[in-house]
Protein backbone atom coordinates (compact mmCIF):
# COMPACT_ATOMS: atom_id res chain seq x y z
CA UNK A 1 0.00 0.00 0.00
CA UNK A 2 3.03 2.00 0.82
CA UNK A 3 4.54 1.59 -2.76
CA UNK A 4 1.29 1.98 -4.72
CA UNK A 5 0.75 5.80 -2.33
CA UNK A 6 4.04 6.89 -3.30
CA UNK A 7 3.67 6.31 -6.98
CA UNK A 8 0.63 8.35 -7.16
CA UNK A 9 -1.88 5.59 -7.81
CA UNK A 10 -5.12 5.35 -5.89
CA UNK A 11 -6.56 2.32 -3.54
CA UNK A 12 -9.82 0.58 -4.14
CA UNK A 13 -10.64 3.20 -0.47
CA UNK A 14 -9.23 6.39 -1.44
CA UNK A 15 -11.85 9.15 -2.46
CA UNK A 16 -11.70 8.80 -6.28
CA UNK A 17 -11.89 5.14 -6.41
CA UNK A 18 -14.77 5.39 -4.26
CA UNK A 19 -17.16 8.43 -6.23
CA UNK A 20 -16.38 6.05 -9.89
CA UNK A 21 -17.99 3.36 -7.88
CA UNK A 22 -20.74 5.19 -6.59
CA UNK A 23 -21.48 7.39 -9.88
CA UNK A 24 -21.29 3.92 -11.97
CA UNK A 25 -24.39 2.62 -9.71
CA UNK A 26 -26.14 6.29 -9.19
CA UNK A 27 -29.89 5.96 -10.11
CA UNK A 28 -30.52 8.05 -13.26
CA UNK A 29 -33.76 9.28 -12.08
CA UNK A 30 -31.72 11.01 -9.18
CA UNK A 31 -30.02 13.90 -9.33
CA UNK A 32 -26.24 14.78 -8.00
CA UNK A 33 -25.51 14.09 -4.82
CA UNK A 34 -25.96 17.21 -2.60
CA UNK A 35 -23.42 16.28 0.07
CA UNK A 36 -20.81 13.23 0.66
CA UNK A 37 -18.32 12.81 3.69
CA UNK A 38 -14.98 10.71 2.90
CA UNK A 39 -13.28 9.21 6.12
CA UNK A 40 -10.23 6.73 4.38
CA UNK A 41 -12.35 3.90 3.16
CA UNK A 42 -15.78 5.29 3.71
CA UNK A 43 -17.97 7.44 1.72
CA UNK A 44 -21.24 8.48 2.79
CA UNK A 45 -23.99 9.86 0.25
CA UNK A 46 -26.99 11.84 0.63
CA UNK A 47 -30.07 9.90 -0.03
CA UNK A 48 -33.45 10.78 1.25
CA UNK A 49 -36.13 10.45 -1.07
CA UNK A 50 -34.14 7.28 -2.61
CA UNK A 51 -36.90 4.95 -3.04
CA UNK A 52 -36.54 0.83 -1.42
CA UNK A 53 -35.93 0.54 -4.93
CA UNK A 54 -33.38 2.63 -5.88
CA UNK A 55 -31.68 1.58 -2.86
CA UNK A 56 -31.43 -2.17 -3.40
CA UNK A 57 -30.72 -1.57 -7.62
CA UNK A 58 -27.27 0.76 -5.76
CA UNK A 59 -26.95 -2.32 -3.53
CA UNK A 60 -26.94 -4.81 -6.04
CA UNK A 61 -24.80 -3.13 -8.77
CA UNK A 62 -21.87 -2.61 -6.22
CA UNK A 63 -22.04 -5.50 -4.31
CA UNK A 64 -20.72 -8.20 -7.24
CA UNK A 65 -17.67 -6.00 -7.27
CA UNK A 66 -17.21 -6.12 -3.36
CA UNK A 67 -18.70 -3.27 -2.03
CA UNK A 68 -20.70 -3.04 0.85
CA UNK A 69 -23.50 -0.78 1.21
CA UNK A 70 -25.25 0.48 4.19
CA UNK A 71 -28.63 2.10 3.74
CA UNK A 72 -30.75 4.39 6.69
CA UNK A 73 -33.01 5.94 4.81
CA UNK A 74 -31.50 9.42 4.33
CA UNK A 75 -27.80 8.27 3.61
CA UNK A 76 -26.29 5.80 2.06
CA UNK A 77 -22.77 4.30 3.22
CA UNK A 78 -20.54 2.62 0.58
CA UNK A 79 -17.28 0.91 2.05
CA UNK A 80 -15.16 -2.27 0.92
CA UNK A 81 -16.99 -5.65 2.08
CA UNK A 82 -14.76 -8.09 4.01
CA UNK A 83 -13.41 -10.83 2.46
CA UNK A 84 -16.29 -13.19 3.08
CA UNK A 85 -18.58 -10.38 3.90
CA UNK A 86 -20.50 -10.21 0.53
CA UNK A 87 -24.08 -10.74 0.13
Amino acid sequence: QTLRSVAGKAGDTDFEPMMMAAASAWPADRPPVETLRYEPGRLTLAAAGWSEQQIAQFKSLLQPAGWQVEANGTQIVLSRARAGARS
